[in-house]
């Protein structure tokens, strides 16, 4: 034949109330060449159990949905995974419950490489991976777009692999929840987009794909939880602590409300209401201020030093604007430990905290604070030192350092040693 009939370009609108019905229908579109197989539509007239292996076949475009007003769901009944996704196919789920009966084992959906899983409302939950990198809600390798509904209350078998979903490829969230529960959460080695929606509980990005093509970027939304990943972040919410590790963090804007571990990186805008800790492990990378604020941490508001996760050292951070303010301890504190840490302050304001800056060089490295504008004033330190307290190198050829106090000697600076 040198063209397809009319039958196989029309595309297939069927209505299912059970499963040898479903079956059929996907079976079906299969059969329809692929040079012209049209979208497909199944809607579902009624829950339905599944007691074998649903599989969406390669080369298909089909969206499941429930009948209008109502949310179905495909139970799975078995130790299987619900819903397989074959490589080259498309599927988009609107308004449909994946779940399965108490005791038995599997992920939600298995999506492979060359896929696209499109989630428009419904619930995915209660499933179980049964592999260690499986995730047990969505496990995706291809493309997956969550533009509404809810996965939660799913767990895996593996250690580093979040409960609800995990992706390989690539995500795009724009609506919707994504966790809610203790060894539920999000994590993926994959490249991941946030719009909109929420995280709730376990968000991560395993150390071996942040430098490797792995990428977190948060254009909104918001995230209830701790996030072990490098981020990029142009607005939204995070509630929790962000720990890049040997990563990156650069902050165009948003508010992260908790305390920072990064390698590298810029705030270019935005607040962290907590403390930044700068650890380079021992490369030198460096972690630049030019604007936004670090405030109110029950400790020190940048720490350069990394005793907290090592003998390493070697942090650089450079201070080129904002304000660093409201922290129990120190604004900055400088120390190294093996490698010489550095601390250049160009411009911004380090004020109202309990100390300025630190300059202490107790480390073999040493330390060194180079000040060539900006402002420190207003700080309160109760030992000595209320601006600066440094007995290390200490090079002033610009800024402001004013109305300071201290316990014990130097309200504005301390120099010893």
């Amino acid at each position: 034949m040198d063209a397809a009939t009319p039958e196989e370009s029309e595309p297939l609108d069927v209505i299912v109330a059970n499963e040898n019905e479903l079956r059929a229908a996907i079976n079906q579109v299969g059969t329809i060449a692929t040079i012209n197989r049209p979208p497909a539509v199944i809607t579902l007239a009624s829950d339905i159990e599944l007691i074998s292996d649903f599989i969406i076949p390669t080369g298909v475009d089909i969206t499941l949905k429930s009948s209008i007003g109502n949310v179905f769901s495909l139970i799975s009944t078995r130790d299987m995974d619900a819903v397989t996704i074959v490589e080259g196919s498309k599927l988009t789920i609107e308004n449909i419950n994946i779940t399965r009966i108490t005791g038995t084992k599997g992920s939600g959906i298995i999506a492979a490489r060359d896929t696209i899983l499109i989630m428009n409302g419904g619930t995915i939950s209660g499933h179980t991976g049964t592999k260690d990198d499986r995730s047990g809600g969505i496990d995706s390798y291809g493309t997956f777009v969550m533009n509404s509904g809810t996965i939660k209350g799913n767990t895996s078998a593996g250690s580093w692999v979040a409960g609800d979903v995990h992706i390989a490829g690539s995500c795009t969230l724009n609506d919707g929840v994504i966790g809610g529960d203790t060894d539920g959460g999000f994590s993926t080695s994959g490249a991941f987009t946030m719009n909109g929606g929420t995280l709730i509980g376990r968000v991560n990005m395993p150390s071996w794909n942040r430098s490797s093509g792995g990428s977190f970027i948060i254009n909104n939304g918001t995230i209830e939880g701790n996030v072990s990943s490098s981020i990029t972040m142009y607005n939204g919410i995070i509630n929790g602590n962000v720990i890049a590790g040997r990563g990156t963090i650069n902050m165009m804007g948003g508010t992260i409300n908790g305390n920072i571990l990064v390698s590298s990186g810029t705030l270019q805008d935005g607040t962290i209401n907590g403390g930044v800790t700068i650890d380079s492990f021992g490369n030198g990378e460096v972690f630049t201020m030019n604007g936004g604020t670090i405030r109110d941490s029950d400790g020190i508001g940048v720490n350069c030093n990394g005793e907290n996760v090592g003998d390493w050292g070697g942090s650089i951070f450079i201070m080129n604007g904002g304000t660093i303010s409201g922290h129990r301890g120190v604004g900055v504190r400088i120390d190294g430990d093996v490698e010489c840490s550095m601390f250049t302050m160009n411009g911004g304001t380090i004020s109202g905290n309990g100390g300025g800056v630190s300059n202490n060089g107790r480390g073999q490295g040493g330390s060194i604070f180079t000040m060539c504008g900006g402002t420190i004033t207003g700080n309160n330190n109760s030992d000595s030192g209320g601006g600066v307290d440094t007995s290390a190198i200490f090079t002033m050829s610009g800024g402001t350092i004013y109305n300071n106090t201290a316990g014990g000697s130097g309200g504005g600076v301390n120099q010893t040693g």
